[in-house]
């Protein structure tokens, strides 16, 4: 019997069907969701997981979401379509009986491969997607690497040796490990920002070929001793913590230029549209230009709005970005962004409810995430339909969404978010914010 999700993901319907063999096939056109909390907190076929032998997706599906096959401990076989592009972060981890994946893009590449390849020939994938895998392990043995560059490790061994060669290791490239031995190679000289997140490491030797270690490189991390080499200066600070909102950005010599949007769309400040402290953000339009002869120059074609990279800037500059999303006239959660010393963008995720006729926290998330994961957010769309709904980007049927800048980042993490709440009721007084004990009855 088929089972049937609508309005799951961004212009995306979804039916889906697990048959007696264990089959389960998707249907539709789009993006298969996220999921994590709020309006998706698991997939529709959560309970069935463990029956699960078999995953097909069919022919115009572009994206996975996070987390969508996470856990599917018996899935053995994947059949991927022509037209897929992405896989989300976390999507098949831990299915540790998939061994074989079948796709016509027969090329794979993580999402910050510095070496990205063809898009028409390439399914890129995020962090930890297929952590916990065989058929991973089995297409690039115990460790994903470019050119000298670590970016992902697929041993499951407790005594973990890096290989020589490795020069560089990549951010999360070692992540949440648990309780192992690592010992890296004489050729390492390059640590990144968050390497070791979440995992538990007794004792670390850094070799004496290294010279340049993140501040961040141990941050979110649980290592008891790090032994450094002797030539390294001992004035070097690490963070323990990767989510430090009050501190500056520190702009150098690499500076990534900004990236041009075309002239006929650009995401820009509404005047007049003030929240005491907040400005929302939309997209505008560019007049047209009348000429002479009496031509309008204004062509739609395919010109997009670069949304993802402009919002991207302006955290980059010391602001922060707040979105407010809600269905049906009531309030689904607020996000807001800032980024860190690291360049990663940390993301606060906030379910509010009215506790004692006061707005208060009932959920909230913090997690960090890197550029390309920020600006993919925000696919190229229409840019005649997005001006005309003054949207940044496309949501999915009924949900609305509105955008805003703040540049007091010191209240970054819950009492920023409270206080433009309470601004955004004012000017929004029919959308409700469910009590703590409606909330608690959807989850």
């Amino acid at each position: 019997m088929r089972e049937n999700t609508t309005g799951l993901g961004k212009d995306c319907l979804l039916d889906w069907n697990l048959d007696e063999t264990g089959c389960l096939t998707i249907y539709g056109s789009g993006s298969i969701p996220d999921f994590s909390c709020g309006k998706n907190p698991v997939p529709p076929w959560q309970e069935k997981k463990e029956q699960i032998r078999e995953l097909y997706v069919s022919e115009g599906i572009t994206e996975i979401g996070a987390k969508a096959f996470e856990g599917c401990r018996a899935l053995k076989k994947v059949y991927l379509p022509d037209s897929l592009e992405w896989i989300h972060a976390y999507a098949f981890r831990d299915c540790c009986s998939l061994e074989e994946v079948q796709s016509k893009k027969n090329i794979f590449r993580y999402i910050y491969d510095e070496n990205p390849g063809s898009a028409r020939e390439t399914v890129y994938f995020g962090l930890e997607t297929f952590k916990n895998t065989p058929w991973a392990a089995k297409q690039w043995g115990d460790f994903y690497c470019e050119e000298g560059v670590l970016y992902i490790c697929f041993s499951q061994e407790y005594n973990l040796v890096i290989p020589e060669g490795i020069h560089t290791l990549y951010e999360f490239s070692l992540a949440n490990l648990g309780n192992r031995s690592v010992t890296l190679p004489e050729t390492l000289t390059t640590i990144k920002e968050l390497v070791f997140s979440g995992s538990k490491i007794e004792e670390l030797v850094i070799p004496e070929s290294v010279r340049k270690i993140s501040p961040y490189a141990f941050a979110d991390s649980d290592i008891k001793v790090v032994e450094f080499p002797q030539s390294m200066e001992k004035t070097t600070g690490f963070i323990r913590t990767g989510i430090m909102p009050a501190c500056d950005i520190k702009k150098g010599k690499n500076e990534e230029k900004p990236c041009s949007i075309p002239d006929l769309y650009r995401v820009n400040m509404t005047g007049g549209k003030s929240y005491g402290t907040f400005r929302e953000l939309k997209v505008m339009r560019k007049k047209e230009v009348h000429h002479k002869d009496g031509t309008v120059s204004l062509v739609y074609g395919r010109n997009h709005v670069a949304a993802g990279e402009s919002l991207y800037r302006r955290i980059q500059a010391k602001k922060v970005l707040l979105c407010v999303s809600w269905k049906e006239e009531k309030l689904i959660c607020i996000k807001s962004f800032i980024v860190v010393d690291t360049n990663q963008v940390c993301e606060y995720l906030m379910y509010p409810v009215l506790e004692n006729g006061e707005i208060n926290v009932w959920n909230a998330s913090f997690s960090c995430q890197g550029k390309k994961d920020f600006v993919r957010a925000f696919p190229e769309s229409d840019g005649k339909m997005l001006a005309e709904e003054g949207k940044l980007r496309m949501t999915d049927e009924g949900t609305q969404e509105e955008w805003f800048c703040s540049s007091d980042r010191n209240m970054f993490g819950g009492p920023l978010e409270l206080e433009f709440l309470d601004y955004w009721k004012q000017k929004h007084p029919q959308i409700a914010i469910e009590s703590l004990e409606e909330k608690g009855k959807h989850f």
